[in-house]
């Protein structure tokens, strides 16, 4: 295993996480975002849609 430096470690790529890591880095700091699955958005991504907008998720495809 390869070892890393970084300034700012964030665990998990949900929304929260992705927000963190781009704060950081605006700030100039080196940064590590680590997410098991393989996406990052956590819930935003599969939920956040507003019933009245679903019709946009079945023509797009998101």
């Amino acid at each position: 295993m390869r070892e890393r430096s970084t300034d700012v470690l964030i665990v998990g790529g949900g929304l929260g996480g992705v927000a963190a890591a781009l704060a950081a880095c605006r700030l100039g700091k080196n940064v590590i975002l680590t997410e098991e699955t393989d996406w990052i958005g956590g819930q935003l991504t599969a939920q956040a849609v507003p019933p009245d907008e679903s019709h946009w998720i079945e023509q797009s495809g998101c």
